[in-house]
């Protein structure tokens, strides 16, 4: 009777164990699930206590947060002093107007970063001649959809929110309307504290109306994969791309902006140099300012 009652006490107590284990592991966004078995089996072979301390000591797992995808954007005040200030960007700006802001867009991020004034005739014809193909082929919003849609592996829904999981891990989840990017559901769900259950979601009208909802983050997603790609084939535009890291990252992403919207594979030096000169001068600027103000401290030194 009393190895009955001690066996029952001690069961009992490994079940206390197992649910204190499982609140520390939802502390340190891991498995409680897992980590309350775990600690009630190994609590049986060794102590209670020693399980509890396992779970304890354990690092927690850490989210990176969602990924700041950069969009092609810019300053459009200072886009209007600048094309205000200088008829010839004026007139690129006018002569791809009619294609669509999304050039205007990538002319005036690249110009805001290089204030490339030599290379303007080459740069616009550059983007018009891949603008009016891109007219030409007019391709449907339909073909741009499932050619996205071919990234995902899978679209999952909870009772609060939908995802895609692509096929390289990455997630993409709609959070109140806004669409977040993550480097894993993982990750989503760590950064969350998401417990909820997820279940796949295989009704093509459904996953079509995901696509086209999350379309923008989608295309993010697609353009840095696509730089990432060109990178690994292009040994030109990875080199010159190299030679823009030491510098400010405003430089190599209007270096790769400009050769993802345009294509063009003729003036990549070009380009590369005349961004490095901008930036080699920012920089001089930069130490110039500083060093009047670190004479000054010197001077005030007691010392």
């Amino acid at each position: 009777m009393r190895e009955e009652q001690f066996l029952l006490a001690f069961v009992v107590i490994q079940v206390a164990v197992a649910i204190v284990a499982a609140a520390i592991a939802i502390k340190k966004g891991r498995n409680p699930v897992t980590w309350g078995i775990v600690c009630f089996v190994v609590g049986f072979f060794l102590s209670p206590l020693i399980a509890l301390l396992i779970i304890t000591f354990a690092p927690s797992l850490k989210s990176t947060g969602p990924l700041a995808i950069r969009k092609v954007g810019y300053n459009q005040n200072d886009w209007a002093r600048l094309a205000s200030s200088s008829p010839d960007i004026a007139a690129s700006a006018e002569q791809l107007r009619p294609f669509g802001e999304r050039w205007i867009a990538v002319l005036a991020s690249y110009l805001l970063v290089s204030d490339d004034r030599k290379n303007l005739p080459a740069i616009t014809q550059a983007l018009l001649d891949k603008a009016k193909a891109e007219a030409q082929r007019a391709v449907p919003d339909s073909e741009i959809l499932d050619r996205l849609g071919r990234n995902i592996e899978a679209i999952l829904r909870s009772s609060r929110r939908t995802m895609a999981r692509l096929k390289d891990g990455t997630a993409v989840v709609n959070i109140d309307g806004q669409f977040e990017v993550f480097i894993s559901v993982r990750d989503y769900k760590l950064f969350y504290r998401d417990r909820d259950r997820w279940n796949g979601v295989t009704e093509p009208a459904q996953v079509r109306a995901f696509v086209s909802a999350a379309r923008n983050a989608l295309e993010d997603i697609d353009r840095v994969e696509r730089w990432e790609k060109l990178l690994q084939s292009d040994g030109d535009i990875a080199t010159n791309f190299r030679r823009l890291r030491p510098y400010d990252a405003k430089y190599g992403r209007a270096f790769a902006e400009y050769l993802l919207a345009s294509d063009d594979r003729t003036n990549v030096a070009t380009i590369a140099n005349a961004l490095l000169e901008k930036a080699q001068a920012e920089k001089a600027l930069a130490g110039s300012r500083a060093s009047p103000e670190k004479s000054s401290e010197r001077g005030t030194n007691p010392a």
